[in-house]
This record gives structure tokens, C-alpha cells and sequence, in this order.
């Protein structure tokens, strides 16, 4: 395997195709709905986090979730930024 072909694990939280709820707190509030949930694939987490978006503080989140969230639905830190 190329190093260009092999999963990108850099980001915390992230294992293959899954996302650790108990690596970001903002995204485990938000999955409150989803009994027993521990890891949901990255597109459930990225539609997620689209669907609630305007309930994200980023203010009040590590480097690391941000990254993790960044990487997952990027759109939804976007209107925090100041221009």
C-alpha cells in the first residue's frame, strides 16, 4: 500500500469509517437522541452535526474536536469565523 493509499488516522476520534463519541463532547451532546450510541460512522456524525450546527460552540472546543469536526462537516465551523 502507498503511504498516499492508507486511512488517515491524525485526526483524534477517527478509526476508519467510525467516530468516537467519547472524543468529542459537542458531537456526544449532540447524538443525546441516539440511545446507547458509543461511535457512529462519519456520515451520520457529518449529518449530525449539519442538522444541529447552530448549537455548536467551537469556542468551547479543543484544537483536537475542532479538527475532528472540521474534517467531518467543515461548514459547520465556518459561520464562527470572523471575517
Amino acid at each position: 500500500m502507498e503511504p498516499s493509499d492508507q486511512p488517515n488516522h491524525a485526526v483524534v476520534g477517527v478509526e476508519q469509517d467510525l467516530v468516537h463519541l467519547s472524543d468529542s463532547p459537542a458531537l456526544k451532546g449532540l447524538a443525546w437522541s441516539i440511545p446507547g450510541a458509543t461511535t457512529l460512522t462519519r456520515a451520520e456524525a457529518a449529518a449530525l452535526l449539519r442538522r444541529s450546527r447552530r448549537l455548536l460552540d467551537p469556542q468551547q472546543m479543543s484544537d483536537q474536536e475542532r479538527a475532528l469536526i472540521a474534517s467531518l462537516a467543515p461548514e459547520c465551523l465556518q459561520r464562527h469565523v470572523q471575517a
